[in-house]
């Protein structure tokens, strides 16, 4: 009977304060579902695949113990866009190879998007995004723009090669900068005002 004793006492042991509980995780998902499902829609070009998306990442991040309190923000942007990039990743490893196998970028750099830059293009309704960058651009404009994730990081994460994780960003924040969606957009101003200026920089 000791064995049961000991494992009761470590059941009633307080919970490490440096982890979220599942209530903590559920809230923050809650109060990130906003953005949670614009990343999911630009990523899937699909509202319903980006709530499912959403959906799943919440349920797998509330099975986890070990997520620290101090970054469950984070925490939820990274499974909300990994869940994501799961469900398109065919499509992704498709264009890649279709459409980025011969194109390289020659620039020497794209920085990644800051505040003001994130803040500005999350004005635009995902589904202007999705319907005017490919899938694998759309990946990249999230993981390293928004994301900031590294360009290596990129390519490993989408098992594509870093030439075209450089073309496909290229591509996105060009396609952002000439202000094709301005057109599109119902407030061109707000295009101009705030994001064309401060990307002409990269």
């Amino acid at each position: 009977m000791f064995w049961f004793k000991r494992n009761n006492a470590q059941e009633i042991l307080p919970r490490d304060p440096r982890f979220a509980s599942v209530a903590e995780v559920r809230e923050t998902f809650e109060s990130l579902n906003e953005e949670l499902l614009w990343l999911a829609e630009v990523i899937t070009g699909d509202a319903g695949a980006a709530a499912e998306c959403v959906v799943n990442a919440t349920r797998l991040s509330e099975s986890r113990s070990t997520i620290f309190r101090d970054w469950l923000a984070q925490w939820a942007r990274n499974a909300t866009v990994r869940s994501s990039l799961d469900h398109v990743r065919a499509e992704i490893w498709r264009t890649a190879e279709e459409k980025y196998q011969h194109v390289r970028c020659s620039h020497r750099e794209h920085k990644v998007l800051s505040r003001d830059e994130i803040s500005a293009l999350r004005c635009w309704p995902a589904m202007t995004l999705a319907s005017h960058l490919d899938p694998l651009s759309r990946a990249v404009l999230i993981l390293r723009g928004i994301e900031h994730a590294a360009i290596q990081d990129c390519a490993l994460n989408l098992s594509v090669p870093r030439s075209a994780v450089l073309a496909s960003y290229c591509r996105a924040i060009g396609w952002i900068t000439r202000g094709t969606v301005s057109q599109f957009y119902e407030h061109e101003s707000m295009f101009e005002r705030d994001l064309a200026p401060s990307l002409q920089k990269l």
